[in-house]
């Protein structure tokens, strides 16, 4: 059963500028959960992720981390240990290798010795598919490849909150189901030995079929409806949400 929260949001609201991204959201997150957020294109879904990272301060309502709420610049550094984020973009260093993009966040961190730290990268490369990349740059591997270093990265501080940002979106079709396997393995905890926490934007309907215990659909910037897997995609709950389900699935080729 999951456990306490690790994430509080009630009556959270965001602009930017005089554009409202977020209104009025409320969502708990509990430690061993995974949360879909499910929507249209500008609906908020990276906005929120953002939020949960500590990128866009200027907000409204009730917003905590793993029971506190940070609000000075090193309580939101110390919130930022606890967690890794995913993006749609790999985000690598290009003049850095395979395993110094893994690597070299946590040395900065001190989470370990140059050697712990590089015999573990090497682990985490072969767990994600990546065998004999170490030494690879990023423009000598693929987008699925990068990818993967993305997820090791992420995977090496051992993050109590994983950040998902639509993490297939700029991959090539026939990448994509490797990627999502990958990552359905790392949500159930399979490189941690723990289950991960989640939260996952994605347009990967199967996928998120797949890993989430709760669903949110958001439009607009709002949650415009809420439910558990199996109630949000099983029907009777919106039929908003299984329009935009169906409009997706007639999207794949």
């Amino acid at each position: 059963m999951p456990g306490e929260p690790v994430v509080e949001a009630v009556g959270l609201s965001v602009r930017i500028g005089e554009f409202p991204v977020l209104t009025d959201i409320d969502l708990t997150i509990r430690k061993g959960e995974k949360i879909v957020l499910i929507g249209p294109s500008g609906s908020g879904k990276t906005s929120l992720l953002r939020v949960c990272a500590g990128l866009l301060s200027d907000r409204n309502g009730h917003f905590g981390l793993f029971g506190s709420t940070p609000a000075t610049p090193a309580q939101w550094s110390k919130a930022r240990r606890r967690m890794a984020m995913i993006f749609q973009n790999f985000n690598l260093y290009s003049m850095r290798t395979a395993l110094d993009n893994i690597t070299f966040a946590a040395r900065h961190l001190r989470l370990g010795s140059e050697s712990e730290l590089n015999e573990r990268g090497r682990e985490l490369l072969g767990l994600v598919g990546c065998d004999g990349l170490a030494d690879k740059y990023p423009f000598e591997m693929s987008g699925g490849q990068q990818q993967r270093v993305a997820i090791a990265r992420a995977l090496i501080g051992d993050p109590e909150l994983l950040l998902l940002d639509e993490p297939t979106a700029s991959l090539d079709p026939e990448t994509i189901a490797g990627i999502l396997d990958l990552l359905t393995q790392v949500a159930e905890g399979r490189f941690s030995g723990r289950p991960m926490t989640v939260l996952c934007a994605t347009h990967e309907m199967g996928f998120a079929r797949r890993i989430a215990d709760r669903v949110f659909f958001m439009e607009k910037g709002f949650v415009v409806a809420a439910g558990t897997s199996q109630q949000m995609f099983g029907g009777g709950v919106s039929d908003r949400f299984l329009e935009f389900v169906g409009a997706m699935a007639h999207q794949r080729p």
